[in-house]
Order: C-alpha cells, then structure tokens, then sequence
C-alpha cells in the first residue's frame, strides 16, 4: 500500500507543478481573454453591418442599370431610391445611386421621388371595389401610377392595343398585385424590339402550337439582355469587386474561360446587386490560396465541392469582414463622408457592452485608489482589484495606471507583488488539494484493508467453530495472522493522514493578522496534528496491542479444539 500511495503522490505532485505553472500566466491570460472577447464581438458587429449593407445594396443597385431600371414599377423606383438613400451617409454607392435613381424617377413621373408618399403605389382597392369592371380611364390611370417603364399600352398613341386589354390587365393587376404575364412579355418584346420575331415565330407554327411558340418567343425576348461590352464589364468589377475579387485581374483574363466566366458574374450584379454565391466562393478560396483545391474535375460530386466551398467562406468570415470594411471605410473617405458614424454605429452594441463591462471594472478598482480605502481592505479585496485593472490594461490606459498603482500599493503594504501573492496562493491552494487527496486515498485503503481483515477473520472463525482438518486449521491461522497485518497496516495508514493546521478555526480568530495567518498555513500545511490528535494518538496505540489480543486468543481456542478432536 506504501507503494501505491507514493505513487498517488508522485502523481499529485506533477499536477500541483503544472497549476502553478499555468497559474504563471494567469495576468496574460485575463487580458488576452477580455482582448479576445472584444475581437470577437467587433467581428460580429462588422458582419452584422456588412449583411445589412450588402443586403440594401440588392435592393437598390440594380434599377441603376438600364434593364433593371426600365424594368421597375413606380414602386419598385421609389423603395430603390428610398434605401439609397437611407444608406447615402454610409455607403458612397448608396449616395451615388440615390441620386441615379432619382434622375430615373424624375424622367419618367414629372416629380422629385422625395415629392411623393411613401404609400402611394399601395393597392388600396376594396373587396366590393375590384368586382365592378374599370373603365378606360380608369385603367389608364393605375397603370400611369403603377406600370413599369416599358408598359405604354395606356399611351394616346397606342392605336395597335385591343379594345379591352388595357381594362384587362389592370383588373388583373387589381385582383393579384401584378400584370398577365403574357401583357408583360408582349410589353417588353415591344421595348425592345422583338416583338416582330415573336408575332413570326407564332405565325410560323402549327396552328394547334402558336400559342406555345408564341408564349415560348416573348420568355426568350424577356430572359436576353443586351450583352455587357468588355469596358463595361471591366469598370463594373474595377468599381464594385471586393479587395478579394481577382477575375478582373489581367492574369486571370488570360485563361480560357476568364473572360466568361466575368462577364457572367457582372451580368448576374447588373441584374441582382450582388456577385453570384459560386463566383463568391471561389474567388475566396483562391484568395486565401486554396483556388487549385477546388478544380472541378477533382471531385466526386459537385455538392461535396460546394460544401467545402462553404466551410473554407464560413472560416474565413472575420478576416473578409475586416478586408471589406476597411475598404469601406477608406471609400467613404474618398467620398468626404464621416467614418465616425459607421463605426459607432456598426459598433454600437459591442461599444455598449464594453463601456458596461469597463464601468464595473473601474468600480471595483478605482476605490482602492484612494490610499485611505487600500488601507482598510484586506488581501483579497486588493488582489481583485488589482486583478480587474490588469485585466483591462491592454484596452483602457486609465486601467493601467491604475494596475501599476495597486501592484505598488500592494507590495508597500505586504511586501510582496499582487502577482506573486497570487501565484502562493493557488499554489496552496493547489497542495492543500493534494494533501486532501492523499488523505482521502489512505483513508480508502486503509478501509479496504478493515474490511478484508473482517472478511479473513469471518472465514477463519467459521473455519474454526466447526469439525475441521488440519489443514483447515491451518488455514484458518493464516487467515487471522493476515487479519492482524490488515489491521496494522490500516492504523498506519490512518495516522498517516497529513493534517492541515490551516483549518483550524483560531488561526480567523480577532487580531490574527493576514500575514501570521499565512506564515502559519505554510509553515503547517501537511506537517503537523491538532492538539486533540495528538493527545490521542498514544491511547490508539495502546488500545491497538489489546484488540490483537482477540485475535490470538481465537488462534490458541482453534488449537485447542484440533487436540479436543484428535487431529
């Protein structure tokens, strides 16, 4: 059992070595902690303000472009314009199209879009309303309030417009929110100029099949758009790529499908306001140096592609954040607007929690400033103190002034450092545990060892209280000499036990100082016995040599029955 316990002990001296090696860099440790969480709550609130300007940037950065532009309900043009500009302080693209955008408006309605109510273009039609059948006129008018910019089928001019489809359309409209689909293709064939190949290529089918070529001619004039030139494409990603963007970059031009595969993501921005999501990937991937993992031809199936994609954009989350608010931040200098308000605002949430958290720091430090409040505090009370100015030291310059002032203070009046006293501290701490713990495990085996001795001494008196052989006999001597080893070696164990003169209640009595008490933890912990146990220890010895008297009184009873049996 001695073996083992040193063992426990060996073991418990390697953890007590390596607490307070960690302990060491308990000071770096806070600060580092209290760093990490404001980094990590300044890239939540940057992404935070990122989504929700990209996501403002779909909305109005399309009706800049012609097609999304001319495309657009009175509606849509005043919304676009509205979150331009309610962006236009924050985001130079958002100004400069809010101004785009109002220009459009302009032209098409004869009004200011800051002229208008937000609600105008709302269908306020009632139930009992949009049963009775519109006029002409009235027809004329909702699509003169709600129509798209290429929907002119309520113009004086248009003489080719059946009778009735201009009342159809607009009771359509009434009923649902939008125009036929059939109106707005036909519409917009006619903007652009591909009415007439749709009308022959309707008139070239079978009769039973115009209709569905017809319908099938107008949905491939309304998906093709006029192709962006190579100018446009290259200032379109010269103005709007993100800093991690490279398609645009002369080296990825030079590939076979580079030039494609731009003028596809800027074609889908021109539409959407937004790169696409696969283009998005893969430009991230090749920025952080992983684009020669992603070959499609390496992989087993295009969905394990894009999940990877996906992993490699969501670890790279804070590192884009702050490339594109940087960027952020240096175009709204070019453009003269204020940066404070993007990052007080981008950061409001963070900035309040961390003046919370800083406020409760400083009001559990700043007290003890006074040297009057030092004087009066214990040792615990200092050391948090100087715990919380330390902790915030890298983050407010009044923090570390303050730690510098209590480590100071600390040492005038203990003579020794905040830092110091801690790590004596936890590394009491630390070996009262193991002391606790070799006690405890010499209490069990010492437990282990009485109960095996009543087990051994049970099997020999049944042995011995019945008809028996020699050998039996025998047996069962061996049985209660073993009892009695088990018994020797559990006192052993027992008065083994360190104790800790550190509890004892006088050492928190009235007068006792931090300083004696401390000297006396140390000089006591696990080298020493209470008073009451060391008056009693000479009483278990002296009862111990009278409780093995049984033992071998029971061995002399068990001889004598073998003679009695004649054995």
């Amino acid at each position: 059992m001695s073996d083992h316990l040193d063992e426990v002990g060996a073991e418990l001296d390697r953890m007590v070595r390596s607490s307070v090696m960690a302990v060491s860099q308990l000071g770096d440790h806070i600060a580092r902690r209290l760093t990490n969480q404001r980094q990590a709550a300044a890239a939540a609130a940057r992404e935070q303000f990122l989504t929700a300007r990209d996501s403002a940037r779909s909305v109005y950065l399309p009706l800049t472009q012609d097609r999304a532009g001319s495309r657009a309900t009175p509606a849509q043009l005043h919304r676009g314009w509205t979150t331009a500009q309610q962006w236009a302080t924050r985001d130079p693209q958002a100004s400069a199209a809010a101004a785009a955008i109002a220009d459009r408006f302009s032209d098409r309605f004869g009004v200011a879009p800051d002229q208008v109510l937000p609600g105008t273009w709302q269908r306020t039609t009632e139930p009992a309303q949009a049963a009775q059948p519109l006029t002409r006129d009235a027809a004329a008018q909702l699509a003169h309030d709600h129509a798209p910019g290429y929907y002119t089928r309520h113009h004086p001019d248009r003489t080719d417009v059946p009778d009735g489809q201009l009342q159809t359309d607009w009771e359509h409209w009434r009923e649902h929110g939008d125009l036929p689909t059939r109106s707005v293709r036909e519409e917009w064939a006619r903007h652009t100029g591909q009415l007439g190949d749709a009308q022959a290529a309707r008139d070239a089918a079978a009769p039973a099949e115009r209709d569905s070529a017809y319908d099938a001619a107008l949905e491939q004039a309304w998906a093709s758009s006029a192709q962006l030139s190579d100018a446009q494409v290259l200032s379109l990603a010269q103005e709007h790529a993100p800093a991690w963007y490279q398609r645009h970059h002369e080296d990825a031009l030079a590939t076979d499908d580079g030039a494609a595969q731009l003028r596809a993501d800027w074609e889908h921005w021109r539409d959407h306001g937004q790169l696409p999501e696969a283009a998005r990937h893969e430009e991230w991937a090749s920025y952080v140096g992983r684009g020669q993992e992603f070959a499609p031809d390496g992989w087993a199936s295009p969905q394990e592609r894009e999940a990877a994609l996906q992993q490699v954009w969501d670890e790279g989350r804070d590192e884009r954040g702050l490339l594109e608010m940087t960027a952020h931040l240096d175009r709204m200098r070019e453009a003269n607007l204020d940066t404070d308000q993007v990052s007080a605002e981008s950061l409001s949430g963070d900035l309040e929690q961390f003046r919370l958290d800083q406020q409760a720091a400083r009001g559990v430090y700043a007290p003890l400033l006074e040297p009057a409040a030092f004087a009066g505090a214990d040792q615990a009370a200092a050391l948090r103190a100087w715990e919380q100015a330390a902790g915030w030291a890298g983050q407010d310059p009044a923090a570390e002034v303050a730690a510098a002032q209590l480590d100071q203070q600390f040492r005038t009046r203990w003579q020794t450092s905040p830092m110091e006293y801690l790590l004596d501290q936890l590394g009491d701490q630390a070996a009262n545990l193991t002391e606790d713990q070799r006690a405890g495990a010499a209490l069990d085996a010492a437990a282990a060892d009485r109960a095996e001795a009543e087990q051994q001494r049970g099997v020999a008196e049944e042995i011995l209280d019945t008809p028996h052989t020699a050998g039996e006999h025998q047996d069962a001597d061996q049985r209660l000499e073993r009892a009695v080893d088990l018994d020797s070696a559990a006192a052993i164990a027992e008065e083994s036990v360190p104790y800790n003169r550190a509890d004892e209640s006088e050492l928190y009595a009235p007068g006792v100082t931090d300083q004696a008490r401390q000297a006396r933890i140390e000089s006591a912990a696990g080298f020493s016995r209470s008073t009451d146990d060391m008056l009693a220890r000479h009483a278990r010895s002296s009862s111990r040599t009278k409780d093995e008297s049984p033992a071998k009184a029971t061995l002399s009873r068990g001889r004598g029955t073998e003679q009695d049996l004649g054995r």
